[in-house]
């Protein structure tokens, strides 16, 4: 599919050698399309939602999606007993255009990566604000490679073995099925406009079952 010319959210793969290779070029093979339309009456992903979510020991999660904002990354906040936590990750400060128009797509890029003016620069922050103190910044290692290291991790637990994680830090089948589940149910109460329990969900499915079971991924 050719993208419209004068469409600022579309992606031309041919624009990108290694967009390209990787994906135009690949497309007989998979027939995974890249460069489709995502605002075409198909697109069944919502571009924007916002979703709360309750747990059964009084947890409360909101969470909001918004899938073509100017910049890409997150925001996290947690509040509890003791205070506040706050994190904030940019992956990429700008889509900017080069000098024919159309948007780097190298994240890389020093347009990207500080934005012309340098305002939102690419990087984390994380804070930490105790009830009756004031806020302390607190240092983030920062890992080698792809996804904040996590990539070298991964793939040193599927090749080599898992480390020792005294923090139970690797997510097991539960978790994944905790996860999708809570995208079913907003999905689902999307569909229906009433509030979904997951309980319900699962009536009559060996899903619980899964879920009781101990995870071996934690201590």
């Amino acid at each position: 599919m050719d993208p419209p010319a004068r469409d600022p959210f579309a992606l031309d793969l041919r624009t990108d050698p290694e967009l390209r290779r990787l994906y135009y070029e690949a497309e007989h093979h998979d027939g995974y399309l890249r460069d489709v339309d995502v605002f075409s009456a198909g697109i069944s992903i919502d571009d924007n939602m916002s979703v709360m979510v309750g747990y059964g020991h009084g947890a409360v999660l909101t969470y909001s999606l918004n899938a073509h904002s100017p910049w890409e990354g997150y925001r996290v906040t947690a509040n509890g007993t003791e205070g506040r936590a706050e994190l904030e990750v940019v992956e990429r400060s700008a889509v900017v255009p080069d000098a024919d128009g159309h948007p780097i797509l190298d994240a890389n890029s020093p347009a990207n990566v500080a934005g012309a003016d340098g305002v939102r620069a690419r990087g984390q922050r994380l804070l930490v604000q105790r009830h009756w103190e004031v806020a302390q910044e607190v240092p983030i290692p920062v890992g080698e490679g792809g996804h904040g290291g996590a990539d070298g991790r991964l793939l040193t637990d599927v090749f080599r073995g898992p480390a020792v994680d005294p923090l139970g830090r690797p997510a097991g089948l539960a978790d994944g099925l905790r996860s999708v589940l809570v995208g079913i149910a907003a999905n689902d109460s999307r569909r229906t406009g009433a509030r979904v329990d997951i309980a319900d969900l699962l009536a009559g499915t060996s899903v619980p079952a899964v879920l009781a079971e101990p995870d071996p991924a934690r201590p």
